[in-house]
């Protein structure tokens, strides 16, 4: 069992409503009912989407080695942490002018400052877009 570092406030169950491709990418070869059955008494309906075979939470350890970078290397992407799933993901939502204060309660962030410190960086595609934007307001 490992601890969170000193550094790391505890983590708090949250509870966000999935995109509808995204949960369909999720499924597998056997449905969750399947398991549930399987599983008897033992199982610990947790509403989760990943678990074991009982319903817990998997061990973050294992899903990468055993699930993360079988996909990514079956997809053929790059071998990434986890995270950089989360990093990815902040970074489109906020590009694409989600608000920062949804970002940060989907991140779990306290306010939105943490999170646009955090993921707000300036791409290519957003330099562009401000130089059209400030042409657009030159021109008017």
């Amino acid at each position: 069992m490992s601890w969170p570092s000193k550094r790391r406030r505890a983590r708090v169950a949250r509870s966000r409503p999935a995109p509808p491709r995204s949960t369909r990418s999720v499924v597998t070869e056997r449905s969750k009912a399947e398991e549930r059955l399987r599983a008897g008494t033992s199982w610990d309906d947790q509403g989760l989407i990943f678990t074991t075979a009982i319903g817990t939470p998997l061990d973050a350890g294992a899903l990468l080695r055993r699930t993360h970078y079988q996909l990514l290397k079956r997809a053929g992407l790059p071998r990434v942490n986890f995270h950089a799933l989360r990093y990815t993901a902040a970074t489109l939502l906020l590009a694409a002018g989600t608000h920062s204060r949804v970002v940060a309660e989907r991140l779990g962030h306290t306010t939105p400052s943490v999170t646009l410190s955090v993921y707000r960086h300036v791409t290519p595609t957003m330099q562009r877009e401000a130089t059209a934007t400030l042409d657009a307001v030159l021109r008017a």
